[in-house]
């Protein structure tokens, strides 16, 4: 019987199982927020700013991209859309501003603010300011739509089926 040298064996045995558990049980890396914006379609963005708002993540206020008066969080669709898609829960600290804003999910404060200003025109039902916004930032672009009413901060839920059905007739 041949004499092996157990650690020789044992750094080669470790050196195969580290190369294939790092090619076949590697963490998927989460995708960033710009990332997964980009990769969304015309209806996603359109139902995150939907859902968002029914979610009711903070006081609704079409005024204010984001603001606190220390206890009470107020947003506007845009504010809603983005915790929809990010899962980022804002607070009073950093609610207000988009530098805030975007550190805290981890984004280019550019893209933030430009996707702010295109999910407010497609509040307001300017999908034709929506658009600009969204080719400025490489994001799915959404057919015009006349219909589609100012949702405002007082009748944004009697007005949001229209974006409902908008939504539907999308992809």
């Amino acid at each position: 019987m041949k004499n092996f040298d157990k650690s020789l064996i044992l750094t080669n045995l470790r050196s195969i199982l580290n190369k294939y558990r790092t090619k076949f049980f590697k963490k998927p890396q989460p995708i960033n927020f710009e990332d997964k914006v980009r990769s969304m379609t015309g209806k996603e963005i359109v139902m995150s700013m939907v859902n968002g708002l029914l979610n009711g993540y903070y006081t609704v206020d079409m005024g204010t991209f984001g603001n606190s008066n220390g206890w009470t969080c107020f947003g506007c669709a845009a504010t809603h859309c983005i915790t929809e898609i990010s899962k980022v829960k804002f607070n009073y600290s950093n609610i207000s501003g988009c530098t805030n804003k975007s550190i805290a999910i981890g984004c280019d404060s550019s893209f933030l603010d430009s996707f702010e200003c295109a999910i407010n025109q497609l509040r307001s039902g300017n999908i034709d300011g929506y658009n600009l916004h969204a080719s400025n930032i490489g994001i799915a672009k959404l057919p015009y739509d006349r219909r589609l009413p100012l949702l405002a901060s007082q009748s944004w839920k009697k007005d949001i089926q229209a974006y409902i059905e908008y939504a539907n007739t999308l992809d």
